[in-house]
């Protein structure tokens, strides 16, 4: 339950972070079928809903490859073996929003500084999330 007396953050997803989201939803369903992918999905939303109140997490290691801070959550679905960082932004100036720029399976690579520039500008477009 999420106090009244806290600010709250509008979570948005860029256009390259929903498409990563899209491509991690088909891969858990190819390696463990359409109930786990549910299950995934339902759980990815439910760690984006914690970012509204809670967005100051850890910062990502390859942050300063970023041209604004850059943090993470991990999320792994309870009884999996895999997981996903969802790589985010957080902005304060006209409102309280943060952009999720990436979704990146957790045994990948770091991000590297031309991955980052990429990201960063590919983070303009935002697919905002509903209530619903």
């Amino acid at each position: 339950m999420i106090d009244d007396d806290v600010a709250l953050y509008d979570v948005v997803l860029s256009e390259r972070a929903y498409y990563d989201f899209h491509l991690a939803r088909i891969y858990v369903r190819a390696t463990s079928g359409e109930t786990a992918m549910g299950e995934w999905e339902k759980g990815f939303w439910d760690a984006l809903e914690t970012l509204k109140s809670m967005p100051y997490r850890a910062i990502v290691p390859e942050s300063a490859r970023f041209k604004r801070e850059t943090r993470q959550i991990t999320y792994i679905r309870k009884g999996a073996s895999y997981s996903h960082r969802i790589i985010y932004q957080i902005q304060e100036r006209n409102r309280l929003l943060v952009t999720v720029v990436h979704v990146r399976h957790a045994s990948r690579d770091s991000i590297s500084g031309q991955e980052a520039d990429i990201l960063q500008r590919q983070s303009e477009f935002d697919v905002p999330i509903s209530d619903e």
